[in-house]
């Protein structure tokens, strides 16, 4: 890898880090093994990222509790 490409790369990530702090939280959830392996399969089944799954669950529990 040249200079310049490994010199864009560290910009690409230092750009998307500062991107993400800026607009996006993060958050760390434990679940039981068990629980983890129905989500991955069920993501892995509908073709889902975790990621967007979890935010989408959480997201509609918020519209439908107000």
């Amino acid at each position: 890898m040249d200079t310049k490409t490994k010199n864009q790369k560290d910009y690409n990530k230092r750009a998307r880090k500062k991107y993400d702090s800026a607009n996006y939280k993060h958050y760390s959830i434990k679940f039981k093994v068990s629980e983890m392996e129905e989500i991955e399969k069920y993501c892995k089944e509908n073709n889902i990222p975790k990621n967007t799954f979890f935010r989408q669950v959480v997201m509609d529990a918020i519209r439908r509790s107000q």
